[in-house]
C-alpha cells in the first residue's frame, strides 16, 4: 500500500496581491506547497520568486513559459506532486481564504502513476464545494 503523503498545489496566473497571504495562510499547516505559475506577468514572478526565498523549505515554484489555462497548471502540478511521491495532492486557489481541507489517506491501492486530487474551492464561491478524484497523469 502507499504511503499517505498530502501536499498542496496552488495553481496562479497574475494574482501578485494575494498569493503571499494565501502562502502564509497555508504554511501554517506545514505541507509541502507546490505553486505553478502559468505564465504570469513579471511583477507576479517577482513576488512568486520572493515567496519561494521566503519558504524556501516548503514551497517549490514551477513556472510555466506560457499561459496554458487552470487545466494545465493544475497538471503541472499533479504530475510535480507525483514525480516528488506525494500521495495526495489538496488544491487551493491563489485567493483562497480558508484553511486547508482534512486529508485523509484512502485505503485503495492505486497505480503509481496515480494521486488522489483533493479539491476544496473556497467558500466565497460556492458553499464550499469539495470534491475527490483520482487523476492519472
Amino acid at each position: 500500500m502507499m504511503n499517505f503523503a498530502p501536499c498542496i498545489v496552488i495553481p496562479i496566473y497574475n494574482h501578485k496581491d494575494a498569493i503571499g497571504a494565501t502562502v502564509a495562510h497555508l504554511a501554517v499547516h506545514g505541507l509541502p506547497i507546490f505553486v505553478v505559475d502559468d505564465g504570469s506577468d513579471e511583477a507576479t514572478q517577482q513576488v512568486l520568486a520572493q515567496l519561494a526565498r521566503e519558504y524556501a523549505a516548503q514551497l517549490t515554484l514551477l513556472r510555466l513559459p506560457v499561459n496554458g489555462g487552470k487545466g494545465a497548471a493544475v497538471m503541472a502540478g499533479l504530475r510535480a506532486a507525483r514525480d516528488a511521491h506525494y500521495t495526495l495532492v489538496c488544491r487551493s486557489t491563489p485567493t483562497a481564504s480558508t484553511t486547508p481541507p482534512t486529508c485523509r489517506a484512502s485505503s485503495k491501492r492505486r497505480a503509481p502513476n496515480r494521486v488522489r486530487l483533493f479539491s476544496a474551492v473556497p467558500s466565497t464561491t460556492r458553499a464550499c464545494r469539495k470534491r475527490v478524484s483520482t487523476a492519472v497523469i
